[in-house]
This record gives structure tokens, C-alpha cells and sequence, in this order.
């Protein structure tokens, strides 16, 4: 669901409002925190989703061995489409994505 994924990027969107600090913190410490106080079910939810992304992605290279593939999406859509373009080292471009700082 939606909460399982963006629960995260949301506490941190709420706190960096608090204590505008996130700014200056290596995106690679915000990553290892992001981690570290996922619940499990939130982190299952997000894998799941990845892993799907993943093996569509495999499916459409294989069907169009020849074609330029780059992820596109809106809202949530863009969320995907950003976090699987950033993890599989593909091009995507995400419209009006939530929390898109903090994936």
C-alpha cells in the first residue's frame, strides 16, 4: 500500500520541516537511516514492489532486445519509476513524485 511505502519519506519530510537539517546530510546517511527504522512490513512491501518492477523490466528487454527502455510515471507512478530507474541504473523520469529526496 501506499503507507507501507511512503510512511518513511513522510516521518522525514515532517521532521526535516522541524529541523531543516536533511539538506546538508550526505543522501547516503539519510539512505542508512531510512533503513534502519524501517518496520519489516514496510520494507517487504517495497521490496515486493521492486522485485516486480525487476522482472517486468527483465521480461520487456528480452521481448524488445533492440529498444531504448526508460521508466516514466506520475505521482506514485514516478515514485517507482525514479526508485527502480536509481536501483536497476536506468533512465526515468518521475512527474510530481512524492519523497522523491529521501528514497
Amino acid at each position: 500500500t501506499d503507507v507501507g511505502i511512503f510512511s518513511t519519506v513522510s516521518i522525514m519530510q515532517l521532521c526535516d520541516l522541524i529541523a531543516p537539517l536533511l539538506g546538508t546530510v550526505p543522501k547516503t546517511v539519510i539512505a542508512s537511516i531510512i533503513s534502519g527504522f524501517r518496520l519489516p512490513a514496510m520494507k517487504d512491501s517495497q521490496d515486493k514492489y521492486m522485485e516486480r518492477l525487476e522482472q517486468t523490466m527483465q521480461d520487456l528487454q528480452t521481448e524488445f532486445p533492440k529498444d531504448a527502455m526508460v521508466f516514466t510515471g506520475h505521482s506514485l507512478g514516478g515514485n517507482f519509476a525514479e526508485l527502480a530507474g536509481a536501483k536497476m541504473g536506468l533512465p526515468a523520469v518521475g512527474f510530481s513524485a512524492p519523497g522523491q529526496f529521501y528514497m
